[in-house]
């Protein structure tokens, strides 16, 4: 059974390393990624997403266990963006990926953007089979693809 819940503040620490984790995996596509000398991402909105309104973070859970998470913020009136989404390895595959990212654009009233590194193949193909579900656009730059779902 999968559901969704928001990632409370007492939970930020747990949070954390799940999400160091994910940066070290994606550091591979990205280059931006930066780590500090504890080998802890450097990420300036981190802390926001427990302070700030407009920025949102869940976990999806599966049969009780966390799975992923997703991590939203409004950009301005009527549009959002998927700032990062990370499913854990052992939960890839069987269609949660896919369940999680609909619920994150069908919660939130308003359009949607979020954008991959065009070397992160992987998230390129997944992001483009989420994008068909929806009226869309996409645009390719040197080295982003960016995807707007228009509701």
């Amino acid at each position: 059974m999968r559901k969704v819940k928001k990632v409370p503040k007492i939970d930020k620490k747990k949070f954390k390393k799940m999400f160091n984790d994910y940066m070290h995996e994606l550091s591979e596509f990205d280059y931006t990624i930066k780590f500090d000398k504890k080998n802890q991402v450097i990420y300036q909105w981190f802390d926001y997403y427990w302070i700030e309104k407009t920025r949102f973070v869940f976990y999806l859970i599966v049969d009780d266990y966390i799975a992923g998470f997703a991590m939203v913020r409004k950009v301005e009136e009527n549009m959002f963006e998927i700032a990062e989404f990370y499913i854990l390895p052992e939960f890839r595959g069987n269609g949660n990926a896919m369940w999680f990212a609909q619920y994150a654009l069908n919660n939130f009233d308003g359009n949607f953007e979020f954008s991959t590194m065009l070397t992160n193949g992987r998230a390129v193909n997944f992001w483009n089979k989420v994008s068909l579900q929806y009226n869309h656009k996409e645009k390719t730059d040197k080295e982003y693809k960016h995807w707007q779902i228009i509701k």
